[in-house]
């Protein structure tokens, strides 16, 4: 049993002593049990070869003489007189502490590293570091909290900060190193102090000015890099001065929410500039960034980066003088809504570079600068606001290289302009004019157009490329295609209208019916290629039989049809000429077959005004309905002005034939005219033909022909009985008047021939008959 007990206190010591050397603990090493002071016996613990006890008087607090230091977490010990230390550690969430007019000495030992600060050293005195070797490791702190002195040189992690929090007046050595961070935060301060004195300093972390006190930080090398950010939130920067220019490169962000920073500074025409190149965002929220108006030196904001970068100015934030901004080739800068205001300098977008607005006014809204403007015509744009503005690009005029649509609400175009390259739809309808007219270049193209996205007005296309122009209307996407032009400098045009085509009803052999609600508007508006045409539908364009879809063509004189051919089903598709076209004006979709096939989408089967009684019942019915809103009754005396009779909600969406009525009990005495509109929910709406009601015979008896009429003369054959004189107005199915004569009342019975108009366009009008103020009667009027 004896053998077996010292066995086991062999094995325990053992195991003592193999657990303390893993560890690292040597007889004679200290650390810190509690705050405290570093003189006091109480604040440690020391290593006695198997325990950790409060040191004896004998063995003393640590010096370098002792081994292995290591202050701990949340241990802060405070050293009030001199000491010499060597093989020290402080650890994170540790602090030491160097009162004012202490030398804390770290002596070349034993170890790569004298001292490790992975906590917090907060300096009032001295450090001493003669050949001793002495590393800021990441999250570790080096606080300078002394007027004057220097900075220990040290090894400082990326992650590590050097604080400055005790300049008064004194010159502050030792930042001639590569720091991590660099903060700047004196309160105190009334001296200024150059960055460096002497030598170079490099921060590969963020740099940050938080207070200067009433005195300033100078720059004072040529080239600064921050790896990190720059932040400044109070205090006075200075960067050029006389005729020294100072480049300071942001990897990261720049960010001023407060204090002065004086770009460029100096006296007596000094010429030095002050220079940011930065590669991230720019936040400018407070504080004044400023050109000394006495220097002819500039300072500039360069955007370089490779990454999209964003520029954010709010609040009280102020340009003073000569500061110019350049967004170089390859960077896009997103202002958002804000702007580049107050500053008396240039603005230039290089070839290459991006503009981002989201600004109401568009460009001009964004950079507001008082120097010159320069937009490369090379460069691209984008809007996420309601209009591009006017702007002048160089050196092509009303050039851009892309445009980007990406405005939900929609987007404006406030100028002509043509697109060298793309147009990247995003999101929103661009709306475009004759005389705002979007061009697509040779060789230019754009992507993403669809539903929500596409252009509502003209569109030229310039090129001998096949193109689609990404048309529509309101909420209607409806595409056009034409097959490449013979020439790079021929031009086509394009436009979609959501609406009825004129002469509807006049169409030419093979063809039933055309759309009543949409057609395109293709014309050729340079150079002499014929092309080939393809239409686009979509569901609510209202096909029902693909077999008996038409590619109509509007001649001037009638609708014609061009042989054509189909891809698709009802709910999608597209209808191509089968050889290439010749003539350009208005297209649309027709039907070879009769109603109900394709109606395109609502035809009215009839509508039909019967007196009953005292009241007149008022009857329609519908084929199909489409996104139908609402139908309008409405009456007229004259042809001219009309007053509603009745509102009836649609259907909306129908593939049946569907009936309506209404009654209307306060009819107009004698003859009367009703006519019935058709609303969609997109606002679109159409007219029917007028039709006659007459409660009482008038015994006025007339006619009109040759009906139609091919040469605009028509005779009118009149019976007469004491009507007095005859007032003839020709309408239209709008209520336009389009001519006007009257006949006396000695006028015989007979025929009388009228010359109208030669420039009437061909189609369906109405001669209404007026005595007295009443309407008397009315024909319909047919002009080819």
């Amino acid at each position: 049993m004896k053998l077996s007990a010292h066995f086991s206190t062999i094995f325990t010591i053992a195991g003592l002593l193999s657990f303390n050397l893993l560890n690292g603990q040597t007889t004679g090493d200290y650390r810190s049990a509690a705050t405290g002071n570093w003189n006091v016996l109480s604040t440690w613990e020391r290593y006695d070869g198997s325990n950790w006890l409060t040191p004896t008087m004998t063995e003393g607090t640590p010096t370098n003489a002792n081994g292995l230091i290591t202050i701990k977490s949340p241990h802060i010990v405070t050293a009030t007189a001199d000491v010499s230390i060597d093989q020290t550690t402080i650890e994170a969430g540790g602090e030491v502490i160097v009162n004012s007019g202490v030398n804390l000495t770290i002596i070349n030992g034993t170890g790569t590293y004298d001292l490790t600060v992975n906590g917090t050293i907060t300096n009032s005195g001295a450090i001493i570091k003669a050949t001793s070797i002495i590393q800021i490791g990441s999250g570790g702190v080096y606080d300078h909290a002394r007027d004057g002195g220097s900075i220990p040189g040290a090894s400082w992690n990326s992650s590590s900060t050097c604080e400055i929090t005790g300049k008064v007046n004194n010159n502050i050595t030792g930042l001639n190193q590569t720091f991590g961070h660099l903060k700047w935060n004196s309160p105190g301060q009334t001296g200024n102090q150059n960055l460096p004195s002497t030598g170079q300093i490099f921060v590969s972390g963020d740099f940050e000015i938080s207070d200067t006190g009433t005195g300033e930080l100078r720059l004072n090398q040529d080239f600064l890099t921050l790896i990190g950010d720059f932040t400044q939130t109070s205090g006075h920067f200075r960067m050029a001065n006389a005729d020294n220019s100072r480049i300071i490169t942001v990897n990261g962000n720049f960010s001023m929410s407060g204090g002065t920073l004086e770009i460029a500074s100096g006296g007596g025409g000094a010429m030095g500039d002050g220079i940011f190149e930065l590669y991230g965002d720019f936040s400018f929220t407070g504080g004044s960034i400023e050109e000394n108006t006495g220097s002819t030196g500039s300072g500039y904001f360069i955007f370089v980066g490779a990454a999209p970068q964003q520029y954010v100015k709010s609040g009280g934030a102020a340009y003073v003088d000569n500061i110019h901004f350049y967004i170089a080739s390859g960077t896009e800068v997103s202002f958002g809504t804000s702007v580049i205001d107050g500053t008396t300098g240039d603005f230039i977008l290089d070839p290459g570079g991006q503009l981002t607005t989201a600004n109401s006014g568009g460009v001009p809204g964004t950079i507001l600068v008082g120097g010159s403007k320069t937009y490369s015509s090379e460069a691209a744009y984008e809007f996420q606001g309601s209009n591009t503005g006017v702007f002048t690009t160089t050196p092509d005029a009303n050039t851009i290289s892309s445009l980007i649509v990406n405005s939900p609400a929609g987007l404006s175009l406030d100028m002509p302009l043509t697109v060298n390259t793309v147009c990247l739809f995003i999101d929103g309808i661009l709306t475009t004019t004759s005389i705002n007219l979007l061009t697509f270049s040779d060789e230019a193209d754009y992507t993403g157009a669809g539903d929500d996205t596409f252009v509502d007005g003209p569109v030229q296309k310039i090129g001998d490329d096949a193109f689609t122009f990404p048309i529509g209307n309101a909420t209607n996407y409806a595409p056009i295609g034409i097959s490449a032009p013979a020439i790079s400098t021929d031009a086509f045009t394009a436009e979609y209208f959501n609406g009825e085509p004129s002469d509807l009803m006049t169409v030419g052999a093979g063809v039933d019916h055309i759309s009543s609600i949409e057609y395109w508007d293709l014309d050729r508006t340079a150079g002499a290629s014929n092309i080939y045409v393809t239409l686009n539908w979509r569901g609510n364009s209202a096909i029902t039989d693909v077999s008996g879809l038409l590619l109509t063509h509007y001649n001037g004189m009638e609708w014609e049809n061009i042989p054509a051919s189909t891809s698709g089903d009802a709910s999608t598709g597209s209808i191509t000429s089968d050889a290439p076209v010749t003539s350009f004006s208005f297209f649309t979709l027709g039907s070879s077959l009769a109603l109900p096939a394709n109606p395109l989408p609502i035809e009215l089967i009839n509508f039909n005004a019967t007196p009953t009684g005292n009241h007149v019942l008022l009857e329609w019915s519908t084929a199909t309905e489409t996104d139908n809103d609402f139908f309008v009754i409405e009456k007229t005396k004259d042809g001219v002005n009309f007053e509603e009779v009745a509102k009836i909600d649609g259907a909306g969406n129908s593939s049946f034939i569907l009936k309506y009525q209404t009654l209307d009990e306060n009819p107009y005495p004698g003859k009367s005219y009703y006519r019935l509109q058709q609303v969609d929910f997109s606002g679109h709406f159409s007219y029917s033909d007028l039709v006659q009601v007459s409660f009482e015979s008038n015994g006025f008896n007339w006619n009109l022909f040759p009906n139609p009429t091919y040469d605009h003369v028509v005779n009118v054959a009149i019976t007469i009985s004491g009507f007095g004189e005859i007032e003839l107005s020709l309408v239209d199915i709008t209520g336009k008047i389009h001519f006007r004569t009257k006949l006396s009342p000695e006028k015989s019975a007979g025929a009388y021939p009228l010359s109208l108009p030669a420039n009437l366009a061909p189609g369906a009008y109405f001669f209404m008959a007026a005595s007295n103020g009443e309407t008397i009667g009315h024909k319909p009027l047919i002009i080819k």
